[in-house]
């Protein structure tokens, strides 16, 4: 039987506890694997379901041990923690466990397979006793429980033997070897500090790519144990609660201090400044023993499988394990994490050098990556080095280095600290800058810029680089891209002023010494074979080797213009005004300018004007005179003073000088004058009448040159005329000679009018000449058959009655009334003559009719409104008021009525019964006044005839307010005024109500059966009759005849009646 020795209190630090373990046999009943044996030893050990039940490690209870079910050792107290305990050669060669007994009683103690012993569980204590009843009705307090049965403890005895106590039972165990050779003694036993249980309040961090947005998920998984870091199964859940990316974490009793983190989430990125269009996964594994603070990112992420692999494979211990890992992930951007801290305690928002680090090694892995693109990279990184530690992909190392090189080159650091500023995740944001840049000149192979290699230019020297073979130049401990300058001429001697070569790298490039140092040139520098062109040497002239002429200007050797090289060794001229030709180009003249003692290029007429035979300039001419250039063909004129560029008149004409004043001549088909010692081109005006003598006013003559032009003399010049000034044969139309009238040669007759000659008006060849005349006087024209009257000084067109009579009507005549040939009678009525009416008074009603004399008649020029029906008794119901109030509505009215219109038999006061039958009787006044009466249709025809006929009587008896198609004028000529007899004719279709017979038979009840049945026209009886029931009617009806017209019509027609006077 194999016995257990005791704990010894020894340093945690030391992680030795040697425990040799006698375990001798002293009370055990069995050591079998009987597991209801209740006779067995008894222990004073604690065992507990987890880790989380295991009483708190003090210094009270150092050296105490437990066993947690489940677990394959026991634990010890040791410096405040619970350590695991395993063989001392840290192997699992040794291990105990418990199994619980069968009747719960307690639990079964193997090691190495064999029952060590049995631990029951403690008794519980005995009830308390009952209180005593209560007095009064009230009872008595409860009686306290008893205390609970002791548990099992373990006490030293000495250095050999410790006393097991159980309840009240105890045993003695000897746990100290006799001696170190006895076959009873074991290996020693060390405390495990791979597995330390670990209680945490709380675990705290942030998770950074990027800072995680709030929401992200964190998890943290609970390990074994450092040794094969499995995860027994157990997790916490957390979120990230803002967009720092910072988390909070409750987690319970852990079995093992080693835990592993991971969170999942969008991201902010430090290239961008923007968030993550997707999720990213980070992990991590730490040691929670002494810290309640893990942060989550790149670097955690990167040594995680590293980790993994070095402490199950290669069996180091977790911290060593980081430590390396750490160190060979750091090393794949070149950065030195001899003294870093571990990576989970590396922050972005840090002001570390190593978070400075940390930053640059997530900016350089995102790089311009999409987050599918930069987990795809970190998956491989990490299997790349979980064996060997090291990343392989130097082509994926040179690129990375590019990119940082290129970002840091564009300036974009600068936007990237920004961007992590703009986050506020802290107050300052760590020099990442200095670790980007030492990555891109690390890969390239450019090592440190020190003091020591300022201004040392090195080449890029990674052969799977993008820029391989670039040039870079250390400057105040940075290296830049250095300049072609800078590179091609490296460590090049001092030279003197305008010294050139090309440089040492690129042969294109040249460069000349200048004010004591190399700088670019251009290519001319080089190849032209003239030294470089300098400040000292600016203005050189010189013949280059293309046999170009070259200048130096402004550090510039550019083509020599024609002055530079042909003036080049002059050097200054004799005089001022010196003319030369180029010594290079001939044909080029120059000119010395002394006030600012340089040549120029002479203008035309300096060459032009020079006697190089004499060397001086042109003597003085004559004024007016030309010569040709001593050059140039060109022609010059001597002007007063100097000669000058003829102009093209002047090559052919001379010069305009005063002599010539106003001389006119031709060059080509144009025409000049010499005007204010000008040429300049003559008007039409100017060479047609050049050289014409004076006339008289009104002659007109042709242009001398333009024959189709015509002239005027006039205000003693000549003057442009019109072609009828010439043309017409009446001379020129001046002022002078206004209003002039005349026949011309196109035999029609013309007036002056505005120094035109226009045709004239009727008026004005009619009236031509005509001296004042008396007011009235009538006149025909001169020309023409028409009449004029002279009033208010001058003539007019006289109106037919004035032609008629033979005497305007004007202010002159006013009033007068004349007779004309004893057939009517006219009167001057506001200027026109109008029909002289007398006044007929019927002494029946006492109306008044105008009556008006026509040939050898005197006719009514009213119609007849006679309507007593009780004195003429003919006219009951036979007669109707004709007013018309417009349109073709009839005003109907006794006392409104202005005439009236009547069957015939009324027309002729004759009984009704004469509308019917033939009337034979003499009777012809009818219905007319005394004196008077009704007109037969001779008497008509008559006026008619008198009138002119049928179609001019239509337009002299009545004003129809329109000329008819030939021009003829509706005048009323003789006062007749027939009028509208309510346009038209009536029949009356019920004669016999006996309604109609009262005295105002107008308003009888039947009047509406007066039926409108004509057109537009005058209608009059007359007392001629066409049969026994038809009678004649005078038709004046101008839209449907256009004439005067006698028809026959049903005597129940009702018309209008006009009364001719009886003969004398």
């Amino acid at each position: 039987m194999k016995c257990m020795n005791s704990v010894k209190n020894t340093s945690l630090q030391e992680f030795l506890v040697i425990i040799a373990i006698s375990l001798c046999a002293i009370i055990l009943a069995s050591c079998g694997d009987d597991d209801s044996s209740t006779s067995s030893a008894s222990y004073n050990m604690d065992v507990v379901s987890d880790v989380s039940k295991l009483p708190k490690c003090t210094k009270s209870n150092e050296g105490e041990m437990a066993w947690v079910k489940g677990e394959t050792s026991a634990r010890v107290c040791v410096d405040e923690k619970w350590y695991s305990t395993v063989g001392s050669d840290s192997t699992d060669t040794f291990s105990c466990s418990t199994k619980e007994l069968k009747d719960k009683s307690g639990v079964k103690i193997i090691c190495n397979g064999d029952s060590v012993g049995v631990v029951f569980n403690g008794k519980d204590g005995s009830d308390g006793k009952n209180g005593t009843d209560g007095k009064n009705g009230k009872d008595g307090s409860n009686g306290t429980n008893g205390q609970d049965g002791v548990g099992c403890s373990i006490s030293k005895i000495d250095e050999q033997k410790v006393r097991v106590i159980c309840g009240k039972d105890s045993t003695i165990l000897f746990v100290g070897s006799e001696s170190d050779e006895s076959e009873s003694s074991q290996n020693p036993v060390v405390i495990d500090s791979e597995k330390v249980a670990v209680s945490l309040n709380e675990v705290s961090g942030v998770s950074q790519k990027g800072p995680f947005l709030s929401g992200s998920r964190v998890l943290i998984r609970e390990m074994e144990d450092g040794r094969t870091l499995t995860q027994t199964g157990n997790s916490f859940n957390g979120k990230i609660l803002n967009d720092k990316g910072e988390f909070k974490i409750k987690a319970r009793m852990l079995v093992s201090q080693y835990v592993m983190l991971e969170a999942s989430g969008y991201y902010r990125n430090e290239i961008t400044g923007e968030n993550s269009n997707s999720e990213l996964t980070l992990f991590a594994i730490t040691d929670v023993n002494d810290r309640n603070t893990v942060n989550i990112n790149l670097l955690t992420h990167l040594e995680y499988e590293r980790v993994i692999y070095l402490v199950t494979q290669k069996k180091m211990k977790v911290q060593a394990a980081k430590k390396q890992a750490q160190k060979e992930v750091l090393a794949l951007l070149d950065v030195d994490a001899t003294d870093f801290s571990n990576s989970e305690d590396l922050n972005i928002a840090g002001g570390s050098d190593e978070d400075g680090a940390l930053l640059a090694f997530s900016i350089i892995l995102q790089g311009n990556r999409s987050v599918s693109q930069l987990s795809e990279l970190l998956q491989k990184i990490a299997n790349d080095m979980e064996e060997d530690g090291k990343w392989d992909n130097t082509s994926m190392r040179a690129s990375l280095a590019d990119w940082a090189a290129q970002k840091e080159l564009d300036g974009k650091m600068e936007s990237i600290r920004k961007n992590v500023t703009n986050w506020q995740l802290s107050t300052i944001v760590p020099n990442f800058e200095k670790h980007i840049h030492n990555f891109g000149t690390t890969e390239y192979g450019l090592g440190k810029c020190s003091s020591e290699n300022e201004g040392k230019i090195l080449q890029n020297s990674n052969k799977l680089s993008q820029t391989k073979g670039s040039f870079f130049i250390c400057k105040s401990g940075k290296w830049t891209t250095a300049s072609s300058i800078e590179y091609d001429t490296y460590q090049w001697a001092a030279g003197k002023d305008g010294d050139c070569k090309t440089g040492d790298v690129n042969s294109k490039n040249c460069y000349v010494y200048e004010n004591k140092m190399w700088r670019s040139g251009n290519s001319n520098d080089c190849t032209l074979k003239l030294r470089g062109c300098t400040a000292l040497r600016q203005d050189t002239v010189g013949l280059g080797s293309d046999k170009v002429w070259y200048k130096c200007d402004a550090k510039t050797w550019r083509v020599a213009t024609n002055i530079e090289k042909d003036t080049a060794t002059w050097g200054a001229g004799k005089f001022d005004g010196e003319v030369r030709a180029g010594q290079v180009n001939k044909s080029i003249y120059y000119i010395y300018e002394i006030s600012k003692k340089t040549w120029r290029n002479a203008t035309t007429i300096e060459k032009d004007t020079y006697d190089y035979k004499n060397n001086k300039d042109w003597a003085v001419g004559k004024n007016g005179e030309i010569k040709k250039g001593s050059v140039t063909d060109t022609i010059y004129v001597f002007d007063k003073t100097a000669w000058r560029v003829a102009d093209d008149i002047e090559k052919n004409l001379g010069g305009c000088v005063t002599a010539i004043k106003d001389s006119v001549g031709k060059v080509g088909s144009t025409y000049y004058i010499c005007k204010s010692e000008k040429w300049v081109a003559a008007t039409q005006f100017e060479y047609d009448t050049y050289r014409w003598t004076a006339g008289k006013d009104g002659d007109s003559k042709y242009g001398s040159v333009n024959i189709n032009n015509c002239y005027v003399f006039e205000d003693n010049v000549w003057r442009s005329g019109v072609s009828s000034d010439c043309s017409l044969g009446l001379s020129g139309c001046t002022a002078s000679r206004q209003d002039i009238v005349g026949k011309g040669s196109d035999r029609v007759y013309h007036i002056c009018d505005k120094r035109n000659w226009r045709n004239a008006t009727t008026y004005e060849k009619d009236t031509y000449g005509w001296n004042k005349k008396e007011d009235a006087t009538v006149r025909k024209g001169n020309v023409t058959d028409t009449f004029y009257v002279y009033e208010n000084e001058m003539f007019r067109i006289a109106n037919s009655r004035e032609i008629y009579i033979k005497e305007g009507c004007t202010d002159y005549n006013e009033g007068n009334v004349n007779v004309k040939s004893d057939t009517s009678d006219y009167v001057c009525k506001q200027g026109v003559w109008q029909i002289h009416k007398n006044v007929l008074i019927d002494e029946r009603d006492g109306l008044s009719y105008q009556t008006v004399r026509i040939g050898t008649q005197i006719w009514m020029s009213q119609d007849l409104n006679y309507a007593d029906s009780n004195t003429t008794e003919n006219l009951k119901g036979a007669s109707w008021c004709g007013l018309i109030y417009g349109g073709n509505t009839r005003g109907w009215g006794y006392e409104d009525c202005d005439s009236r219109v009547y069957y015939w038999n009324a027309a002729m006061d004759v009984s009704s019964r004469y509308q019917e039958e033939m009337y034979n009787g003499e009777n012809r006044k009818g219905v007319c006044p005394n004196g008077w009466h009704l007109p037969s249709k001779e008497e008509w025809n008559t006026l008619i005839n008198f009138a002119g006929g049928a179609t001019e009587a239509l337009f002299r008896l009545k004003d129809w307010g329109v000329d008819d198609t030939y021009g003829r004028q509706s005048v009323d000529e003789y006062g007749f005024s027939a009028w509208d007899n309510e346009k038209g004719y009536y029949v009356l279709e019920d004669q016999g109500s006996p309604d109609c017979e009262t005295t105002h038979d107008i308003y009888c009840k039947n009047i509406d059966k007066i039926q409108f049945g004509g057109t537009e026209g005058a209608y009059y009886w007359t007392s001629s009759q066409s049969g026994a029931s038809k009678a004649t009617v005078i038709n004046l009806t101008y839209c449907d005849f256009d004439e005067v017209r006698l028809v026959d019509y049903e005597k129940n027609h009702v018309l209008s009646v006009r009364c001719v006077k009886d003969e004398e």
